[in-house]
């Protein structure tokens, strides 16, 4: 006859999450272990806010993205990479954060975003609330450095002028 095993503890709450770790065992005596987290009511539990993107390897210049006028972020890629790694922080360390459709991960996710030959890429970062309730997005433009400048015409009074040297026209 089945039996539903029950066990309890006593747990002293922390302020902000307090993390229980809970392993349960079946008849087999295979083991899984799960992560609990207990929110006091005072928390914020409804801040999908984002701390900062930050571009990382691969980036031209590596570091933390200030927003566009537009509310967009933009970062750009080395001419010869690949890829490039976008790391995202939410304001509340509970709150779950997804990279372009990965995984949640709490408080802080990293993902290296396959850019191959294409130009220009555009990848969402979503923070939703601990409670679930609130998801904002913020969107990221990655943009491939330009290659060099070079002129393919000059044209003088409608006619195209001669190519002397590199420069010279």
């Amino acid at each position: 006859e089945y039996q539903n095993p029950s066990s309890e503890r006593n747990i002293s709450l922390q302020t902000g999450a307090t993390e229980v770790q809970v392993t349960v065992q079946n008849g087999a005596l295979e083991e899984k272990t799960y992560n609990v987290y207990i929110l006091k009511d005072t928390e914020d539990i409804k801040d999908a806010s984002l701390n900062e993107i930050i571009a990382g390897t691969g980036a031209v210049t590596e570091g933390a993205l200030s927003p566009d006028i537009d509310g967009t972020y933009t970062t750009f890629i080395k001419r010869d990479a690949e890829t490039i790694e976008i790391t995202a922080t939410s304001t509340y360390p509970y709150a779950k954060v997804s990279i372009d459709g990965n995984k949640d991960e709490r408080g802080s996710s990293t993902r290296t975003i396959e850019m191959g030959d294409v130009n220009e890429k555009q990848i969402v970062v979503a923070i939703t609330s601990a409670d679930g309730t609130i998801i904002n997005q913020y969107i990221v433009n990655i943009y491939r450095e330009p290659q060099e400048l070079e002129l393919k015409t000059v044209y003088v009074d409608n006619r195209i002028a001669n190519k002397v040297d590199d420069t010279n026209y």
